[in-house]
């Protein structure tokens, strides 16, 4: 095998453990590590569990290499470095503001870290040798950096280098779940606080701790030259030893330092965290009884919005987009097509990677709301149409790729069964009998309230039957690897297909890999086709024939029905984008004999 090939293999490799190892951090978040199988991570990563198995012998393996890989990537970065004697403050601020943002990055693996870390303590539990392991093995870095640091005079007096370090892994994970659960939880003034009491400034000969020229390491990690800032709450002041790790950590989590939020609110009136959402908000469907109750828990508490909440009173002229998933390129091309429509507007578009689970999505809904967006956008979204119409009376909503309408929010449709038709009519007319077409699960959804991919499908089946075919749909996922494991399928058959119809552009690159890994020829051998019209298909080597349904016109539109609906129309629109066969190079009549 050439390097390039091999190369090329290890990429594939590398693919396709990326898709397990997220589907498996969905699995394990959702159901639990017990509650999960095997199966269940297969069908999530658009594979079979056949397919699984050869990279993955169980779930050990994978829960192993999801939070080495984690691991991998957070120590790649390395601690901050003491570049002079003033910088230990801001550096470890950074680092550790840093290493919060990474874990708000991936809110999933903080909770399945927590819930592994309690499993974690029965014998036999497979994560426990490994956060054993890693414990030490953190642990030693860190108290070696706070050596270092206790060495070039910024470690306060009386914090000992080795519990500094078990602190610091206790202020990271705790702030970052507490972030995950509490988005009012003021992380960085947490953050800042640890640094001072752990942290001091060197001072030259002479100088005094709090003079005109001392520095204090600022909210956002910059120094402050000239008067100091004022202090933060519960930072104690006098003798060493009240800087000892237990003092900070009494301090770090005190209550006296500690923001009321949403939830502390919620608790007190004994209603949930979304009825306070929307009281505040002024959202529809509030009874005046719920209202009275948060209002009164609000007053109680001395609870008080952030500043962005406070857009309120007027608009915040920002409108939420909601995205399935940030890899698929489709969404990705219409939502630039939004945030161009927006240019010319007062209204900045608030893009959210809402994945590919209705509870995540939701999450993300209610994200956007508790940000004040003015309106919102949400792209093939797995919620029932219930949801959406309670989500459409509270603010101006369009919905992009869900058929069947709504009364209290806009829709834009492509006409998925037309496209459908029209691919199937192509594939005949070049004389295919035997076309296959992937598609992928439905979430759920029922007819006529589907997504694209689901009537997309219905499209292709009446096509066929139209045409007096046998149907053939293999359900995988709309990614490149769904494609592929659907390919490798259909094409180990003792009759496999002579045209694969992809539901998606970036499924039929999949089919276009085991094409080529099996030595087949396209279109000679096999014909594919897809759907969509990235722009990947539109490079010369890929020639992809598709169909288009115009990932400008979709996106300029939703945006402006939603601007018609901030302006005050309440109708509701149900518009169809027309789609458009596009035929390249990937297609054409099938071999009369077999390939050679």
């Amino acid at each position: 095998m050439s390097g390039t090939s091999r190369k090329s293999s290890a990429g594939r490799r590398g693919a396709t453990r990326a898709a397990i190892l997220k589907a498996a951090l969905e699995s394990f978040t959702e159901r639990g590590f017990d509650g999960a199988s095997l199966r269940d991570i297969a069908e999530r990563a658009g594979m079979t569990h056949a397919g699984l198995l050869h990279h993955f012998r169980g779930k050990d393996e994978i829960l192993t290499a999801i939070l080495a890989e984690q691991d991998t990537a957070t120590e790649a970065q390395g601690a901050p470095e003491l570049t002079d004697p003033h910088s230990g403050p801001d550096a470890l601020l950074r680092f550790l503001g840093r290493g919060i943002h990474e874990r708000h990055g991936s809110p999933e693996l903080v909770l399945l870290r927590n819930e592994l870390v309690a499993a974690a303590g029965r014998a036999g539990h497979p994560a426990r040798e490994y956060f054993l392991r890693r414990h030490q093995r953190v642990r030693e870095l860190l108290a070696a950096n706070f050596r270092e640091r206790l060495d070039a005079g910024t470690l306060r007096p009386g914090v000992d280098p080795e519990e500094a370090a078990a602190l610091w892994l206790a202020v990271q994970d705790g702030l970052a779940l507490q972030w995950r659960l509490d988005r009012d939880v003021d992380v960085l003034r947490a953050l800042e606080q640890f640094v001072r009491l752990v942290f001091q400034t060197p001072q030259s000969p002479g100088q005094e701790a709090s003079g005109e020229n001392g520095h204090e390491v600022n909210f956002s990690g910059h120094r402050q030259g000239g008067r100091t800032t004022e202090p933060v709450v519960g930072v104690p002041h006098g003798k060493p030893d009240d800087h000892s790790p237990r003092r900070i950590l009494n301090a770090l989590t005190g209550q006296d330092a500690r923001r009321v939020t949403i939830q502390d609110v919620a608790r007190e009136a004994g209603v949930s965290y979304s009825a306070v959402s929307k009281v505040i908000r002024d959202a529809y469907g509030v009874s005046p009884q719920m209202r009275a109750r948060v209002t009164a828990a609000i007053s109680t508490l001395g609870y008080r919005p952030h500043a962005a909440a406070r857009a309120m009173r007027g608009r915040s002229y920002t409108i939420g987009v909601s995205l399935p998933e940030l890899t698929s390129p489709f969404p990705q091309q219409l939502s630039q097509s939004v945030s161009r429509t927006l240019d010319d507007t007062p209204w900045q578009a608030i893009l959210v990677d809402a994945g590919a689970t209705p509870e995540r999505q939701q999450r993300s809904t209610e994200a956007l709301l508790d940000r004040q967006v003015d309106g919102l956008i949400l792209i093939a979204p797995l919620v029932d149409v219930e949801r959406l119409e309670e989500l459409g009376a509270g603010i101006p909503t369009v919905i992009v790729a869900l058929h069947g309408g709504g009364e209290a929010f806009d829709t834009v449709v492509d006409d998925d069964h037309q496209g459908a038709r029209l691919m199937v009519d192509h594939l005949v007319a070049l004389g295919h009998t035997r076309v296959l077409h992937t598609s992928q699960p439905s979430g759920g959804l029922r007819r006529p309230h589907v997504l694209s991919h689901t009537a997309r499908r219905d499209g292709y089946v009446e096509a066929m039957r139209r045409h007096g075919l046998e149907p053939d749909v293999l359900v995988t996922g709309y990614t490149e690897q769904g494609g592929y494991e659907a390919a490798v399928e259909a094409l180990s058959r003792p009759q496999p297909p002579t045209a694969i119809f992809a539901g998606a552009d970036i499924a039929a690159l999949g089919v276009l890999r085991a094409a080529e890994e099996r030595g087949l020829k396209v279109p000679e051998d096999l014909t594919v086709v897809g759907y969509d019209n990235i722009y990947t298909s539109t490079i010369g080597r890929v020639s992809l024939t598709t169909v288009d349904q115009s990932d400008r016109l979709t996106g300029a539109t939703a945006a402006k029905l939603l601007l018609e609906r901030l302006e005050g129309r309440v109708e509701p629109v149900h518009h169809v984008v027309s789609p458009r066969l596009v035929v390249r190079g990937t297609s054409a009549s099938p071999r009369t004999t077999g390939p050679s």
